[in-house]
């Protein structure tokens, strides 16, 4: 059922609370992590270190990185679409080796497991992680992925990435006129019974550097989500592609407002092709605008208030988040980000959703560690090296 008066209603409570914004670097204002120089959780672009006061060490450096997120996302049912909920903790263990200024070498293990679960280890996965860097800012990755992606949640669901590693190839960039993340994840391998699965994406965004474009972004995604294969009885073939495209403009500081870091709006519109053996091939489509304001009120505390509107039809992305399946879908939220003591940070976000003629909230909440200790000495590393 489709309730295009009540979502406008919202959606221009939502404008007119957040002005003229849209989600910084990215294109989406759905319930998700905008935590930055993670490895394993929230957005970002280039190589995060995943020690943001030390960043990433000098050359011939050899040193122990333990990161930990524990986190907790529940999405409450939203007309047809199923709630979930989220709790847990990832902990990427590895030895990272950096013999030359272009060239970075990881090993370790993602650990992982879902509170309220048995007491084994719901993810023990290898870490191999090797990460050139040909001109600056450009970053070729092969082994363990990167996983903050900061691709559209209507093409990829960010929860995807609680579940387990990420293999297989990647290319990300963090110019300042260029953004992007490209990569193929290998997800699963056939065998004689069980169809391979893997998925190709790319996600970029353009800042043009001129004065008279300066603030926009424009934003260009697809996703390829393949299971088939030749040589296993499973039976399954399904292709599944969708096409994102659009752009946002920003203010930084309006009205020379310091605490107002910036004031962005925008739109995009989508394209889903899906093709599977059991089903009846189908084509879909969607828009979407979001605005968002982003300020800092104190120092080490972010504030982030977000909102969208998006209207869809037939709109099957199997790797996106179902929400996006609905014919039309509001949300208005906020996202708060505090820098705490010894390298912690705390985030708490909150979305009231609309949706089918339904009104629901979903929340998150993360708590992130990660911290660099040179071998032989097992001593943090100055920030300021």
């Amino acid at each position: 059922m489709r309730t295009a008066g009540g979502c406008t209603a919202l959606l221009g409570s939502v404008l007119a609370c957040a002005g003229v914004a849209a989600l910084t670097g990215s294109a989406s204002a759905e319930l998700y992590s905008h935590l930055a120089e993670s490895s394993v959780i929230g957005r970002d672009f280039g190589y995060p270190s995943g020690t943001p006061s030390q960043g990433h060490p000098p050359p011939g450096t050899l040193e122990f990185v333990p990161e930990v997120a524990v986190f907790m996302e529940n999405i409450e049912k939203l007309g047809s679409v199923p709630g979930r909920t989220f709790v847990g903790f990832l902990m990427p263990l590895r030895f990272r080796l950096r013999p030359a200024e272009q060239v970075t070498f990881e090993l370790g293990a993602l650990l992982g497991h879902d509170y309220g679960d048995d007491s084994q280890l719901n993810t023990a996965e290898p870490i191999v992680r090797l990460v050139a860097e040909p001109v600056d800012d450009l970053f070729l990755v092969g082994g363990t992925l990167l996983p903050t992606h900061w691709i559209h949640d209507a093409l990829l669901d960010d929860v995807n990435r609680l579940q387990s590693a990420e293999q297989g190839f990647q290319v990300r960039a963090d110019r300042e006129t260029l953004k992007l993340d490209g990569w193929l994840n290998w997800r699963v391998r056939e065998t004689g019974v069980r169809a391979e699965e893997f998925e190709i994406a790319l996600a970029t965004q353009l800042r043009p550097d001129w004065a008279l474009l300066d603030g926009l972004h424009i934003d260009g995604q697809v996703l390829w989500a393949h299971v088939g294969g030749q040589q296993n009885s499973s039976d399954r073939v399904e292709h599944n592609l969708s096409l994102m495209g659009g752009g946002t403009y920003g203010v930084p500081h309006p009205f020379a407002v310091d605490w107002l870091e910036e004031v962005r709006a925008g739109g995009h519109y989508f394209r889903v092709f899906d093709d599977t053996r059991q089903l009846p091939s189908t084509t879909g489509s969607g828009w979407e605008v979001a605005a968002s304001i982003d300020t800092r009120p104190w120092e080490r505390v972010g504030l982030r208030v977000h909102g969208s509107y998006f209207d869809g039809t037939a709109f099957v992305a199997r790797r996106g988040d179902p929400l996006y399946s609905l014919d039309d879908y509001a949300q208005l939220g906020m996202t708060l980000l505090f820098d705490l003591p010894a390298d912690l940070r705390l985030e708490g976000g909150v979305v009231l959703q609309l949706g089918e003629g339904q009104f629901n909230g979903s929340f998150l909440i993360n708590l992130v560690f990660g911290r660099a200790f040179p071998i032989p000495v097992m001593k943090a590393r100055n920030p300021a090296q």
